[in-house]
């Protein structure tokens, strides 16, 4: 049986989705004319991962529908389309539900297609009052606001008109230069990753406004009304330059200072754009930056803004960088009290696997070496991120147990599995995953055969590439080869 979309469609439901699911297609308004139960039920039980749905045939597939009927392949192929076109029903339905401001745009529109104007006013006065002027700016919105122009001409308003017209176009503009600064400051971050959009129109537009006479301007007129723009407009400068302090400190000042004017989201946005700036001064040889990062974690999680912890991000979670930042300012009290109470908030599929990595990271800092092997001995994971940070804690503990023939096996384990999984894995892990195998083999040569010139040459290598993973681990090494 060839695979119809409605089998990819159910299987990115969750359990609550499917129930919901099979409520709604037994709604009379959704499907009136039809049971489409069995049609459910038997897709639900060959979707399941264990079996190949190719090696079903049309008419088994048939039976599990319409049990004692002859088999009808047009019959058949109708019924999971119009489960497929059900489907997709119930997922606008559950956007809509989500989408508030949607919501109430259609709300609108309807209201003023009918031309029920007073109870549009009413909808209208309503939405626009509970609006979230913390948040970003909305499309939706927008659209209510020229809606409201259109219903002012056609009650012939005319002193609404352009009174709203005004309203329209001072949140319409807001909204572009929110929108457009971050934009470009999502550009400058790309550049990181050798992501280059210069022939983006976003940079034409740049360099081609006076920016800072345009934001002086804003800031003078009313600093409130445009705090969006203003910090959005400063932490890009900062970005264009990590080493303009004059900026990050004229965005950090006004954040900081309007923490209580942002929303939740806002906020959580803006504070993983300040840590991805501390991390690129982290990894340029400024270690000094974690302290900061690590104030920024603790600030998040007083403010109760952690929902990052909840979702399975690419290519591992949050919860990851919480731990490497307390174990490397060495905060273990902290790391073994945040993995305690927030480990809970994980998603089920990646929790038991985050625990261990966390605790076999505590137990390495704290050079509990038994304790570390044991706990990440028998990880299985099907993300590579877990297998070669797994393998780096792996490697650590052999050197540091002066286990020298588990370490070299370990290089080859490894080198082994980046080869094999060279589409996987991304290019620039696979890269420095390499570069730290080859350190580390050259590391334990070293310290096997220790060579005072060999080692200063070793040295001056890692302290010329501050890129290199787990540097300091490394130079903290080499120092020890030259004391000794």
């Amino acid at each position: 049986m060839r695979y119809f979309k409605i089998f990819g469609l159910l299987s990115s439901f969750s359990a609550i989705g499917k129930k919901e699911f099979e409520q709604f297609i037994q709604s009379p308004y959704f499907a009136p004319s039809r049971d489409y139960i069995p049609v459910l039920k038997a897709v639900l039980e060959f979707s399941n991962d264990s079996i190949d749905i190719s090696n079903i045939s049309n008419e088994d597939f048939f039976k599990k529908i319409f049990p004692g009927s002859k088999y009808n392949n047009k019959t058949l192929r109708n019924r999971l389309t119009e489960l497929t076109v059900l489907a997709k029903k119930y997922l606008i339905q559950k956007s809509l539900e989500r989408d508030a401001n949607l919501h109430d745009l259609l709300l609108l529109k309807k209201l003023k297609d009918n031309k029920l104007y007073e109870l549009f006013h009413k909808e209208y006065e309503r939405i626009n009052k509970s609006s979230d002027q913390r948040d970003r700016k909305s499309h939706s919105i927008a659209e209510a606001k020229l809606l409201n122009i259109f219903v002012s001409l056609e009650k012939n308003n005319f002193e609404k008109i352009f009174e709203n017209y005004a309203d329209y176009a001072d949140y319409y503009i807001s909204m572009f230069f929110e929108t457009y600064f971050e934009i470009m400051l999502e550009f400058e971050s790309e550049k990181q990753y050798k992501i280059d959009n210069s022939n983006n129109i976003g940079f034409e537009l740049i360099k081609n406004l006076r920016i800072e006479r345009f934001i002086k301007s804003l800031e003078e007129k009313d600093k409130d009304r445009f705090l969006k723009i203003i910090i959005f407009y400063y932490l890009y400068e900062s970005y264009t330059d990590f080493s303009d302090e004059v900026s990050y400190k004229k965005f950090s000042d006004v954040f900081y200072k309007n923490l209580d004017n942002l929303s939740g989201k806002l906020k959580e946005d803006i504070f993983g754009y300040m840590i991805t700036r501390y991390l690129y001064m982290v990894n340029s040889g400024k270690p000094e930056y974690l302290k900061e990062i690590f104030k920024i974690y603790n600030l998040k999680l007083e403010l109760g803004l952690f929902s990052e912890l909840k979702a399975v991000r690419y290519p591992a979670a949050a919860f990851r960088d919480y731990i490497v930042v307390g174990l490397r300012l060495k905060k273990y009290k902290w790391v073994k009290d945040f993995i305690n109470k927030y480990s809970s908030e994980l998603p089920a599929e990646i929790r038991d696997t985050e625990e261990v990595m966390a605790y076999a990271r505590l137990y390495l800092f704290k050079k509990d070496y038994v304790s570390a092997l044991k706990t990440i001995t028998g990880l299985k994971s099907t993300n590579y991120l877990y297998t070669l940070d797994a393998s780096r804690i792996k490697m650590r503990i052999f050197y540091e147990t002066a286990d020298f023939e588990e370490g070299f096996l370990e290089i080859d384990r490894i080198k082994h599995y980046l080869k094999n999984n060279r589409k996987k894995i991304a290019a620039t892990v696979r890269n420095y995953s390499k570069d730290f195998a080859d350190n580390y083999n050259a590391l334990l040569k070293l310290r096997l055969n220790p060579n005072n010139k060999e080692i200063d040459f070793f040295n001056d290598r890692i302290q010329k590439n501050t890129s290199y993973v787990l540097r300091d681990w490394l130079l903290q090494k080499i120092r020890e080869l030259k004391n000794n």
